[in-house]
């Protein structure tokens, strides 16, 4: 995990996440969106999730919409990490974007307001 810019934070999955580990997406993201960042969730190296995974990338999708902030994921992974998203609808829920650059942008679309 590491600072982006001031107000958007990466928190960057790599290997095989699960039950076991899961626990510290929700408490890392937590932290994040309670020093009012937005985040980038990073699943570009991630080469397993499961439900519980997807679980906790849609409670941070809500806790950031309460809090006026917001999730993007970053793919460009695995196959069976983009199956497993694109199976549960979460790219339907979060924005998603395969590049950095592209997150940063879609963040700041998003927080933009309306004209």
């Amino acid at each position: 995990m590491f600072a982006e810019t001031d107000e958007i934070a990466v928190l960057g999955l790599e290997g095989e996440w699960d039950l076991v580990n899961s626990p510290q997406i929700l408490e890392q993201g937590e932290r994040l969106l309670a020093e009012e960042k937005h985040l980038i969730l990073d699943l570009s190296h991630a080469t397993f999730i499961d439900a519980s995974v997807i679980n906790v990338l849609s409670r941070l999708g809500t806790d950031a919409s309460k809090k006026g902030r917001t999730v993007v994921l970053q793919l460009g992974t695995a196959t069976i990490v983009e199956r497993v998203i694109r199976i549960c609808n979460t790219d339907r829920v979060l924005p998603r974007s395969h590049t950095r650059p592209e997150a940063i942008d879609t963040i700041r679309q998003v927080q933009r307001p309306a004209a």
